[in-house]
C-alpha cells in the first residue's frame, strides 16, 4: 500500500464523519461520540447513525422579553405593555377599563373597611386623616395577605404594595 493510498482511505472515512459529527450536532446528538463512531466503523457506522438519529431539532425564538413591550410615546422608551404610567417621563397613558383597574375596583370593597384607599390605575394608599394607630391594631401584614387571597386572586404587585404601605406604618408609627 502507497502513502497515497492510504491518505485516501482516511479522507474517505474523515469526510462522512466530519459530516455525520455535523449532523449530530444539529440534531441534539453527541456529536464527538458519532464522529468516532462512523470513523472506526466506516460503513457500518454511517448506516447505524442514519437508523438511529433524532429529528432535527428546531429551536424557536422565544424571546418574550421583547413581547411584553411598548415605546412611550413622549420619551420612545420601552416600557412594559402593562405600564399605566412610564418610568421614564412620568407620561400617563390614556387608561381604558383593563384588567388591573377591574381587580383594583374589587379591592376597594375588601380593603375600604380598613381605610385603605384604592384609587384607579394608582397603588392604594393609606388616607392620611385616619389614625394609623388603629388601622394597625385592626390590620397586620398576615392579615391582608388572608383577606386578599379569601376574596379572588389579585395581582400581585397589589398584595406587595398593601404589605409595603403596612410595613411603613408599623415602622414609623409610635402612637401604637
Amino acid at each position: 500500500m502507497t502513502i497515497f493510498t492510504i491518505i485516501l482511505i482516511v479522507f474517505i472515512n474523515l469526510v462522512p464523519a466530519y459530516f455525520i459529527s455535523k449532523d449530530a450536532e444539529k440534531r441534539n446528538m453527541n456529536a464527538p461520540a458519532w464522529f468516532a463512531i462512523s470513523l472506526l466503523f466506516s460503513l457500518v457506522g454511517m448506516l447505524l447513525y442514519l437508523i438511529v438519529r433524532n429529528p432535527i431539532v428546531k429551536y424557536e425564538n422565544k424571546n418574550t422579553k421583547y413581547d411584553d413591550l411598548k415605546k412611550c410615546p413622549e420619551c420612545a422608551e420601552e416600557i412594559k405593555k402593562a405600564a399605566i404610567v412610564c418610568r421614564f417621563c412620568g407620561y400617563r397613558y390614556p387608561h381604558e377599563k383593563t384588567d388591573l383597574i377591574e381587580q383594583s375596583e374589587k379591592m376597594k370593597t375588601i380593603i375600604f373597611p380598613f381605610n385603605v384607599k384604592v384609587i384607579e390605575n394608582e397603588t392604594p394608599v393609606y388616607n392620611e386623616e385616619t389614625n394609623k394607630s388603629k388601622i394597625i391594631k385592626r390590620l397586620k401584614k398576615d392579615e391582608i395577605i388572608t383577606v386578599l387571597s379569601e376574596h379572588g386572586e389579585f395581582n400581585e404587585w397589589l398584595k406587595v404594595e398593601i404589605e409595603n404601605q403596612s410595613g411603613y406604618l408599623l415602622k414609623y408609627d409610635v402612637g401604637m
